[in-house]
């Protein structure tokens, strides 16, 4: 079997698997007990919103997307909803493009950073590396050490509600999580979450002292085998591009669908 052909309506649809996703994270952190992070989700049109008002608050908790064109209309609702808050805006590539460029430049946005979403057909077999990393799906008990090496694979500090709302997804619904271990040691951490008949590989990390040592190919050759006796015929994951997760990405079978873009408030025009 070949990959189906691209088309926006794919591109759109695979993008909002990642969307979805990233608001189901942001969600669990916000049911944590008082929301300490004052986290808030919302959904304008087919697009997610996430805020978090804490003042010292990362990029990535204040995040906007996917929005296309097709969600124009809802674009001043959901920044009126932030506030003084300016979010970073994933759009995905779609027909009028043009249109939802030019109103966000004229709102003081500017494409900063680019996102390429990757596909592949479901593997029949996957063969696992030659490796010492150990990767196991994580038990219910193993959830908190799970959280804080996925989180810590992605920044050097977190907040504790982070990793509490993190540690809640396991054993979620459609929701698949991965711990790798070397010499018993938790190195590096994945999610393979299942949406809307597609297969999403999402954020993986691996701590800093554990980098270089296969942790990122041993976790996408595991999903990847897992996923091979589920009912998702088509895997989708986001990299930056040029990334070293890209190319463990291709090596493993995955091929870019296209890229995203993403924007970040500077001040408007005069």
């Amino acid at each position: 079997m070949s990959l189906p052909p691209s088309s926006y309506e794919l591109i759109a649809r695979a993008h909002r698997v990642c969307g979805a996703f990233n608001a189901r994270v942001r969600r669990s952190v916000a049911a944590v007990p008082g929301n300490p992070g004052r986290v808030s989700v919302e959904r304008f049109g087919s697009t997610w919103a996430t805020r978090c008002e804490l003042p010292d608050a990362p990029d990535w908790m204040n995040l906007m997307g996917p929005i296309s064109a097709a969600d124009l209309d809802a674009l001043p609702a959901a920044l009126a909803w932030y506030g003084d808050i300016h979010p970073m805006i994933e759009v995905t590539p779609q027909p009028d493009h043009e249109k939802l460029a030019r109103e966000l430049a004229a709102r003081g946005y500017a494409a900063t950073s680019q996102l390429d979403i990757l596909w592949a057909l479901r593997p029949d077999v996957v063969a696992a590396p030659q490796t010492l990393v150990r990767v196991d799906r994580v038990h219910q008990d193993e959830s908190m050490a799970f959280a804080r090496t996925l989180l810590g694979g992605h920044v050097e500090t977190f907040w504790d509600q982070e990793a509490e709302g993190l540690a809640n997804l396991v054993g979620g619904e459609n929701v698949h999580c991965y711990l790798a271990t070397i010499d018993g040691e938790p190195a590096a951490g994945a999610i393979l979450t299942l949406d809307d008949g597609l297969a999403y590989l999402a954020n993986a990390s691996t701590l800093p002292a554990f980098r270089n040592r296969g942790c990122h190919n041993a976790l996408l050759t595991a999903r990847l085998a897992d996923n091979a006796n589920m009912d998702c015929e088509l895997v989708v994951a986001l990299a930056d591009v040029g990334s070293t997760s890209h190319r463990n990405m291709e090596r493993c079978g995955l091929h870019t669908l296209v890229t995203a873009t993403q924007w970040t408030f500077h001040e408007p025009p005069a």
